[in-house]
């Protein structure tokens, strides 16, 4: 367990800059580019994404399984490397040809142009062997810094809506530059092996397992705004888009555990037995909703404060999309929990690839049906829906073929202590300015209360850990 801490720490303190730096660059970037400009940036993105897809075919999560099962042989991770990576080298570079082609028909072709750039990403994209091996600070260390460099762009040169581009491009270069800089520690991890071109192929079959599921996770992701841009306005993508990147980045700490817990999973899954295996996931399960019901709640109890002076006035109408996304932490986090934690080792991929199907037709159907009627609130329910539906199916899967078991007297306390915590910051705070400090005061408010009351309550996981 040292081991998966340190290596949380690591992803954690990463993603904790994936919060805090958007925390800068969304207001800077709002202000800058306009409800519009934000909605044309989110509309691309949304149609680079199938590409990227495409050019990534699921390798992503199966390299991490597969780099895992050989991390203790140098010969065979080597030899495993080569197979993987040569395949995806061989699908990235085929996709970027049919993108190149696509972008050049399109309106707004400009920015497709630039977004090619995040294809060539996924070439060179390793990140996967430092996670297979678990080795988290080589990516986390080296990301930080493109992150940082990239604010420091946006900054300087992210000024007025005429610079759509720039923003893209440096987006997208960051993206590059995250995935080469990773070639220069692993070619000291792995000697080059000659594979033969059937075994470079022999992955394609299991990855196709992969790859449904990541068509399900990336249109389910994006379908929204898809939709959205081609039947409502740009100024809806705007409003969708900055509202779903605020609850994701809210839950991206959180998220850190699920891709640290997904190769020593699928290592403990092999290798140790069935009590370690579902002592270790009510363990992590447990500290996520933890922290994911108090993330709920406070996102609420400060939402109306905080994005008048964020966002800017152009964003003022999120106030009210904002309370109906915020169980999105929760069930996404549990759905991503139960899939890296359990479905994926337990090799229920099968189960693991029909859930997100249905949850994406789900959010297609809703989305397709509302969003003429009810424009960017039919997009928040279809995205909130088929959240839930995740969440509840897999855990039900995991219920059943499993001896896991919820705390539900502890999960009881703690939403018992974020809903006080949100009446007492409201109550507390609703004659406030809406400012910075406000919003910081909310915070420190809130986050005491809620700690204080799940101490009292003896819910608190913190105070376990402390005492170990």
């Amino acid at each position: 367990m040292k081991k998966v801490l340190v290596n949380f720490l690591y992803q954690a303190s990463f993603q904790l800059l994936t919060i805090i730096l958007p925390m800068i660059t969304i207001p800077i970037v709002s202000r800058a580019l306009g409800a519009e400009g934000i909605g044309f940036f989110g509309f691309t993105t949304s149609i680079v994404n199938y590409f990227l897809l495409l050019a990534g075919l699921g390798m992503a999560s199966y390299s991490i399984r597969e780099i895992a099962y050989v991390k203790s042989d140098t010969n065979q991770l080597s030899k495993k490397f080569w197979e993987l990576q040569l395949f995806n080298m061989f699908f990235s570079i085929t996709i970027f040809f049919i993108y190149s082609l696509f972008f050049l028909i399109t309106a707004k072709h400009y920015l497709y142009l630039i977004q090619s750039l995040m294809i060539l990403a996924v070439f060179f994209d390793i990140s996967w062997l430092f996670q297979g091996i678990e080795n988290f600070k080589e990516i986390a260390i080296r990301r930080a810094i493109v992150k940082i460099l990239a604010l420091i762009l946006i900054i300087i040169f992210v000024r007025d809506q005429n610079d759509l581009w720039v923003y893209a491009l440096i987006i997208s270069c960051s993206q590059l530059t995250s995935s080469v800089i990773l070639w220069h520690p692993a070619l000291k991890l792995i000697e080059f092996k000659k594979v033969t071109f059937k075994e470079i192929f022999s992955h394609l079959h299991p990855a196709l397992n992969f790859f449904i599921l990541q068509v399900s996770a990336t249109i389910f992701v994006n379908i929204n705004k898809t939709i959205l841009g081609m039947t409502s306005t740009m100024v809806m993508v705007g409003y969708f888009t900055n509202s779903l990147q605020l609850i994701v980045v809210l839950g991206a700490v959180i998220g850190a555990l699920n891709k640290v817990m997904l190769p020593r999973m699928s290592s403990m899954q092999k290798e140790e037995g069935e009590k370690l295996f579902i002592d270790t996931l009510q363990r992590t399960i447990h500290i996520q909703l933890f922290f994911t019901i108090s993330l709920m709640f406070g996102i609420i109890a400060i939402n109306e404060k905080f994005i008048e002076w964020f966002f800017g006035s152009d964003f003022y109408f999120i106030k009210n999309l904002i309370p109906i996304l915020a169980p999105v932490i929760v069930f996404q986090q549990l759905h991503q929990a139960v899939a890296n934690q359990f479905l994926v080792p337990k090799n229920e991929l099968r189960f693991y690839n029909l859930t997100m199907i249905i949850g994406t037709l789900l959010n297609t159907i809703i989305c397709i049906v509302l969003i003429p009627f009810v424009h960017v609130y039919g997009a928040v329910f279809g995205f909130l829906s088929g959240q839930i539906f995740l969440a509840i199916s897999r855990v039900g899967m995991m219920l059943k073929k499993s001896i896991f078991k919820f705390e539900l007297i502890k999960i009881l306390k703690w939403s018992f202590s974020g809903c006080l915590m949100l009446l007492t910051v409201w109550l507390l705070t609703n004659r406030m300015a809406a400012t910075m400090m406000t919003t910081i005061i909310q915070g420190i408010i809130g986050g005491a209360i809620y700690m204080l009351l799940t101490f009292l309550l003896k819910a608190n996981p913190l105070d376990q850990l402390l005492k170990k």
